[in-house]
């Protein structure tokens, strides 16, 4: 029987999804809902804003975002266009409540150095520079799930404060590659948390090893799976922890 650890769920972290989730979204929420909840928070609130652009070569059988293939440049334009303006408009209606903005998509591996700059690196500096200039002070994660190689050119141009990494990237490399300063999010495979025992150890001492020293935030590669056994992740967190 599984159990639920109430201690756990309680714990206030950094979440990147929407609130309700897509699951609950329906017709009956539109533009007006929109501009209510955004109205409803006060100076004080602190949220965090997850922008998701669709880069993706193609889709990953677990994804829950409305997202397809890019397909051609000509979409993503657009995209970024209403994006750019959306955050206008958010900005008007929830000043000062933006605490953290994570930017995440597809699978921009597929995208050969110069479709990685057209597409991937030149609109998340427009975005980044966009909000920069309403809110200075907001820090800005990416998340460029496959990036692979292009990660360094990824935190040199487009200006974000961190950089999330996926389970692929070899830490050891992403540590000789990225400058020294910039904070790094990651890069657990999602699978080694399945495994728990000495793959899990071990895993986890490479990532720690490899970032000592630097700005980092330990979490995984990608999300946790559903199979995931409570036991190992209370162990990761011991281990992430210093527990020998």
């Amino acid at each position: 029987m599984a159990i639920f650890h109430a201690d756990l769920a309680a714990r206030s972290v950094p979440r990147y999804t929407s609130y309700p989730t897509a699951a609950e979204f329906t017709e009956t929420v539109g533009a007006a809902e929109h501009r209510a909840a955004l109205d409803a928070l006060r100076p004080r609130d602190r949220i965090s804003l997850y922008l998701h652009i669709p880069y993706c070569h193609e889709i990953c059988w677990y994804c829950g975002c409305n997202t397809g293939p890019v397909g051609r440049a000509s979409r993503l334009d657009v995209y970024v266009e209403a994006l750019v303006a959306e955050i206008g408009m958010v900005a008007d209606r929830a000043k000062g409540s933006v605490s953290h903005v994570h930017f995440g998509g597809g699978s921009p591996n597929a995208l050969s150095p110069a479709q990685f700059e057209q597409w991937v690196v030149a609109p998340t500096a427009r975005i980044v520079a966009a909000l920069r200039e309403r809110h200075p002070g907001v820090p800005v994660i990416g998340f460029p799930k496959g990036a692979g190689s292009k990660l360094a050119a990824y935190a040199s141009e487009t200006g974000v404060n961190a950089i999330g990494l996926d389970e692929t990237v070899d830490p050891m490399w992403a540590a000789k590659e990225l400058p020294a300063a910039l904070p790094i999010q990651g890069n657990l495979d999602p699978l080694a948390l399945i495994a728990g025992g000495t793959d899990l150890k071990s895993a986890v001492k490479r990532i720690l090893d490899a970032f000592a020293g630097r700005p980092h935030i330990f979490n995984l590669g990608h999300g946790i799976l559903q199979d995931t056994p409570i036991a190992n992740v209370e162990r990761l967190i011991a281990l992430v922890k210093g527990d020998k």
